[in-house]
């Protein structure tokens, strides 16, 4: 407990008893935990990165859901579950804590094999309402009285998931869902008597009494029978009077409580007591404030969302990682830098750009293009399967839209993507970030699947640009000179600076130049064919073994660019010069780059050997990227010990 020194109630509450520590606590103790709780988000998250804003809203909450519900015998599933920071410190891992997203330490989201307490694992979004009802099912088949608890954010409530489970819930699933609302967009008309008339509702005598005074009426003869239908509809008719007239749930069937406010211990013991004491399917409303506890996260939330460390202080703007960093100091640009400043560009020079996305505007780059031209931009909210169809329908019509999404995102709107784009033949492009390893978030944020899933579609090409250079001219390409789907996949972080290029002996025929092959090194004992990431890699594992005393070898490293050319975009009879082959990817090797090029050659006629390079597991846990490379023998030295091993044979 040594690493808990500074946080005594942190030390005295946490634990995978925490329900029974918190339900005997004296109260006026939890106000001290909670700004210990936020004391210790904001000073691990400051080292380690993370989500900031959401977790410090969610504190009060959670300390009262564990107060009122035990983890170990009820579920609790925080959707998406980027705001479980509090949850995971008070259920037994707040030593674990400061290892938070860290090679081998605990998740940044609820996983199932970390701790008992997490019921369900999350990290994409909409998806808690349906695992909710699924266990709630469950335990009734079961006869096991439990309580299933969904906390779920507002803009997760707009996912077309969260809505299909609502249409399946019936009168007797018993989930509670607790809609965590932080947009503070309360209703004109809820004021003094909407509170006391909800107040009414989650009272316990009046909750018991209910039923009793319905039977009673209901036995009174010849009028009992439409006497109590009559005090149905009075009730309801003030219910619906004193409720938000923005209030979707009660149509859904739902019994809709709130909103109340989520910082407000009083309020939050007494409704949860009262969703837990219910039955049927029952919507919570709290409000919530985003950032709370920490002055410039709660000034500029979005900009505190996902963050990478930064110095706790009151800093009043995040800087761009391109340009100055306020210090005097040039820091270097990232893909989303590059994505924005394309996407202006393209923007001015025609109106018939638009771009779409999926409620991820910041990290996509394509929030300073919907600034310039709100007209054009489309942010359509937690819907991937929309957003990728609404650009074909736009598409249609002769417009240029613009899809642009992380790779993970994508996996939601696949048979959009095939059934829609593709398979029409419909000029969408799509700007796919965050392919390859994405380190920290873990398992569930990984863009290693992109390849395997893009690589066979019809009508479909898949570019994979180097450099800022070649991103802007594949863009300018898909654009202007494409009239199918385009596909751009890059990576998360800072963009590698251009690798100079060679003049191919003879260049392959019919490539356009913005996707052709390039030559990047000259060899003649061998060639490796990468992308993107991997290609720097690639040329210092050729280096390496050039220089070999013993074993040494020249090799050649060709980028592709133009991923699933049919006949490799015009480089087969170039490598057929070549006596062996290898290919370098970050992603799954089933499916991916690697099998690609390696069928393309067989239907080609040539058997020249070809080595495959890639992962051969999809990577589990929260880990590095580098540590991911080395296990997986894709680092310089591993790829120079491969290839060397092959080539002597």
């Amino acid at each position: 407990m040594e690493l808990l020194a500074d946080y005594p109630l942190i030390a005295k509450y946490s634990g995978s008893d925490v329900h029974e520590r918190l339900s005997g606590a004296d109260v006026l103790e939890l106000p001290a935990l909670a700004a210990e709780l936020r004391r210790l988000i904001i000073s691990v998250v400051s080292k380690n990165g993370g989500h900031l804003a959401s977790n410090l809203g969610v504190v009060e909450l959670t300390i009262y859901l564990l107060r009122i519900f035990d983890p170990r015998h009820d579920r609790i599933i925080w959707d998406v579950g980027h705001q479980s920071y509090a949850y995971k410190i008070l259920t037994g891992r707040a030593e674990n804590f400061f290892d938070l997203r860290q090679d081998g330490g605990i998740s940044g989201f609820p996983r199932r094999e970390e701790s008992p307490c997490d019921a369900f694992n999350t990290g994409h979004s909409s998806t808690s309402l349906s695992a909710a009802l699924g266990m709630a099912r469950a335990f009734k088949l079961r006869k096991e009285a439990r309580s299933v608890v969904a906390v779920i954010g507002d803009g997760a409530l707009s996912g077309g998931m969260a809505m299909e489970a609502m249409n399946d819930m019936g009168d007797d699933d018993d989930v509670i869902i607790i809609v965590n609302d932080n947009q503070m967009s309360i209703s004109p008309n809820v004021g003094r008597i909407a509170r006391d008339f909800a107040s009414i509702r989650v009272n316990p005598y009046y909750v018991g009494l209910k039923p009793r005074i319905e039977a009673f009426v209901t036995r009174i003869p010849l009028i009992g029978r439409a006497l109590a239908n009559g005090l149905r509809r009075i009730k309801s008719y003030f219910r619906h009077l004193t409720q938000p007239r923005n209030c979707i749930f009660e149509g859904w069937g739902l019994r809709y409580y709130g909103p109340i406010d989520g910082h407000d211990a009083r309020q939050l013991e007494r409704y949860l007591s009262a969703m837990r004491n219910l039955h049927g399917p029952r919507v919570l409303q709290i409000f919530t404030q985003k950032g709370r506890g920490y002055a410039p996260a709660e000034e500029e939330p979005e900009n505190f969302h996902g963050v990478a460390p930064f110095v706790v202080e009151p800093l009043r703007d995040m800087r761009r990682a391109s340009g100055n960093n306020g210090n005097g100091e040039t820091t270097r640009v990232t893909w989303a830098d590059v994505v924005s400043d394309c996407l202006l560009e393209q923007g001015e020079s025609d109106e018939r750009v638009c771009v779409i996305t999926a409620a991820m505007s910041s990290g996509t780059g394509t929030f300073e293009f919907g600034r310039r031209y709100p007209e054009r931009f489309f942010d359509v909210g937690i819907a991937e399967q929309h957003a990728v169809t609404f650009a074909a329908g736009l598409a249609t019509t002769g417009l240029k839209p613009i899809v642009a999404i992380y790779a993970t995102f994508m996996q939601r709107a696949y048979d959009q993507l095939v059934h829609d784009c593709c398979l029409q033949n419909l000029p969408v492009t799509f700007l796919i970030s965050h392919a390859g390893l994405v380190g920290g978030d873990g398992e569930t944020h990984q863009g290693v699947l992109a390849l395997p899933m893009l690589l066979p579609l019809p009508n479909l090409q898949v570019l994979q640009p180097q450099s800022a250079a070649a991103l802007k001219e594949q863009l300018e390409y898909a654009l202007n000179h494409r009239q199918g789907p385009t596909a751009l996949i890059y990576p998360k972080g800072v963009v590698d600076n251009p690798i100079s290029v060679l003049n191919f002996p003879n260049a392959p025929s019919g490539a356009v130049p913005a996707v052709a092959p390039r030559l990047l090194r000259a060899g003649s004992d061998m060639a490796i064919l990468s992308s993107g990431n991997s290609l720097k890699t690639a040329l210092r594992a050729a280096e390496r073994i050039s220089r070999s005393e013993t074993q040494a070898a020249e090799i050649a490293v060709i980028d592709l660019q133009y991923l699933n050319s049919p006949d490799l975009n015009g480089l087969i009879p170039i490598l057929a010069k070549y006596p062996r082959l290898a290919t370098l990817e970050e992603g799954m090797l089933a499916g991916g780059m690697g099998h690609y090029v390696t069928e393309c050659l067989r239907k080609a006629g040539l058997s020249t050997p070809v080595l495959n390079l890639g992962l051969k597991e999809y990577p589990r846990g929260i880990f590095s990227v580098d540590r991911v490379l080395r296990h997986n023998r894709l680092d310089t030295d591993g790829v120079a010990a491969e290839i060397t091993q092959w080539l002597h044979r």
